[in-house]
């Protein structure tokens, strides 16, 4: 490898960058480096003396760029999210970025040339001594030093042996490939979940002519007879476990073993309730869910939804590649890759029945994390685990948002464990797991794994005037907020849970003389007799100036009911 130092702005270069870099690109054949930076330009580098060829100005700050591999061409990313092509940025006179170097000896000759120009000290093109320096290998990685001269060793290609580049400078985010969750790798064992989840698993023993599938549950009474074991002959290596039944699918394995999907009942009262289809040649299964009333697959460009009965609903086209599919009851989830290049996960969700679109929008996952799980809480909210923080999406909350939930790092007690996140429950408050020794270690079939049950916390900062016992009852609030947000219609257990807890904190703002805090609180109260508590609070405790304000919010409540009241009798008497 040979190193790139790419000038800073404090080198002076009038054609390079004035900015911090946002990323690096060697061309196919070695000869030249394009690079962007938050000054929004994209600039071209010789590599042979190190000097700027050409340059042009974006309308945003380009995140990413690409060689074409054949072409004369730089595929651009803002951003914004808009995708451009700078076509020619190489000059025509000069070799093609794609063409192999006609003669090693004059890149080397040239590139020597250039050592002699840098050692004459600081020019226009130059780098001045001591100046900061950018080095790029041959895969683009950059690392920065404030040495005037680093040759070999730890200091010396960024990429190799030296310091990891930091990831605010890497170009985009690695395209995760298609998982299912649930399932653990095949590796060198025998036996492999297919599927594990809250309510059962479904496992795998590979044989020597077939395979068994086996489908089991962790609650044994809840259901009256065991579910028989399954001979496979298709190499089932997808599978997801519904309310009802399993739905298992094969990969294509050559010609004339194309890939299978399976429905299988739990229980059945007609013959013929087992049902299988299979894929043309060249679609094959990429990931299954099951749902209530429905079973789904994708494939590499389509969105498959079945009856259970086996007759297709529906088909969709993907507006990228699958990552992972999910289902709960009435709705399927699908996560799916928009763009290779960004590798920006997104999300739809469907109700299937209706037929309608539910919620869409981008995943969020951890800085340097890969989506691990996808699933729905018990309570059927959608939920997405990448090793390192769990999080929801709430429709209702800030027009549609991802709440965390938990955090590995706040739940770890051995920097080597991880969680493998089977479920959660945030009505109960509480997320399923299995913990494993480390990242790469997944749950063995037998013996069976134990699940772990931990707290759900999101991750709230406190007041400082508050003690442990205030920040106890914020957790709570977080909860009932949510729990409001999904049931905004009439009056439920979560209005009065939310009110009650409100109401603790109103008390403990008054004995801390936070009176502002207190009628923020009261503000929040959903029912008017709460609201009456709060005010026999603030009178109790000689806080006139808190009494009049939180007597205002009553009175106000009281003519917004007193008008809603008046207008449903004007509709009655009118009908």
């Amino acid at each position: 490898e040979e190193e790139f130092v790419l000038p800073s702005s404090a080198d002076g270069e009038k054609e390079g960058h004035r900015a911090a870099c946002t990323c690096v690109e060697i061309s196919p054949n070695g000869l030249y480096a394009a690079s962007a930076a938050l000054d929004r330009r994209v600039v071209v580098w010789r590599l042979s003396d190190q000097k700027p060829i050409a340059s042009r100005s974006a309308d945003s700050v380009v995140c990413n760029l690409r060689w074409h591999p054949t072409d004369n061409a730089l595929c651009l990313t803002d951003d914004e999210g808009s995708i451009s092509t700078w076509e020619g940025p190489v000059a025509s006179d000069m070799p093609h970025p794609a063409a192999v170097a006609a003669e090693e000896g004059e890149e080397e000759g040239a590139a020597a040339e250039g050592g002699r120009e840098d050692s004459q000290g600081p020019s226009e093109g130059g780098l001045g001594g001591g100046a900061k320096r950018r080095k790029v290998s041959r895969l683009g990685k950059i690392a920065e030093s404030d040495s005037e001269e680093e040759e070999g060793g730890e200091g010396g290609i960024a990429g190799a042996t030296g310091p990891t580049p930091p990831a605010a400078l890497a170009p985009s985010r690695r395209a995760q490939p298609c998982f299912q969750p649930g399932a653990t790798p095949a590796g060198n064992s025998t036996r492999r979940f297919l599927a594990y989840n809250t309510a059962g698993c479904v496992s795998t023993l590979r044989g020597p002519d077939y395979n068994s599938v086996e489908v089991s549950f962790h609650d044994v009474s809840a259901r009256n007879s065991r579910i028989p074991t399954l001979t496979d002959y298709f190499g089932f290596e997808l599978g997801a476990l519904g309310p009802s039944g399993t739905i298992l699918a094969s990969r294509a394995r050559g010609a004339g073993k194309p890939s299978v999907v399976m429905y299988r009942p739990f229980e059945s009262w007609a013959a013929g309730s087992e049902w299988t289809s299979t894929f043309p040649e060249g679609e094959e299964a990429k990931c299954v869910a099951c749902g209530s009333s429905f079973a789904a697959c994708a494939t590499e460009g389509y969105l498959r939804v079945f009856s259970l009965a086996g007759s297709p609903v529906a088909v969709i086209s993907l507006a990228g590649r699958c990552v992972a599919l999910a289902a709960s009851g009435s709705h399927l989830a699908v996560a799916y890759v928009e763009d290779d290049l960004t590798g920006q996960i997104r999300f739809q969700q469907y109700d299937v029945p209706s037929g309608s679109l539910v919620a869409s929008g981008p995943m969020c996952l951890s800085r340097e994390s890969e989506l691990e799980w996808l699933g729905f809480s018990d309570d059927g909210v959608l939920a997405s685990w990448d090793g390192e923080t769990l999080r929801g999406y709430f429709p209702e909350s800030f027009g549609g948002s991802w709440v965390p939930l938990f955090t590995a790092s706040a739940a770890r007690k051995a920097e080597t464990e991880h969680h493998y996140v089977i479920g959660l429950d945030i009505s109960a408050r509480e997320v399923f797991c299995v913990i494993t020794r480390s990242k790469a270690h997944f749950p063995q079939v037998y013996p069976r794994p134990i699940i772990t049950t931990l707290p759900l916390l999101v991750p709230v900062v406190r007041n400082d005037a508050e003690d442990d016992n205030a920040a106890a009852m914020h957790q709570g609030l977080m909860f009932h907020r949510l729990d409001r947000q999904s049931n905004a219609v009439g009056i439920t257990q979560a209005d009065v849970e939310m009110d009650k807890t409100l109401l603790r904190l109103i008390q403990g703002c008054i004995r801390g003389d936070r009176l502002e805090a207190a009628l923020s609180y009261a503000s929040e109260l959903n029912l008017q007799r709460s609201l009456q508590g709060a005010l026999k609070l603030a009178v109790g405790s000689k806080k006139r100036n808190l009494g009049e304000r939180i007597s205002a919010l009553l009175n106000n409540r009281e003519s917004v009911v007193q008008a809603v009241n008046m207008e449903k009798e004007n509709n009655a008497n009118a009908n």
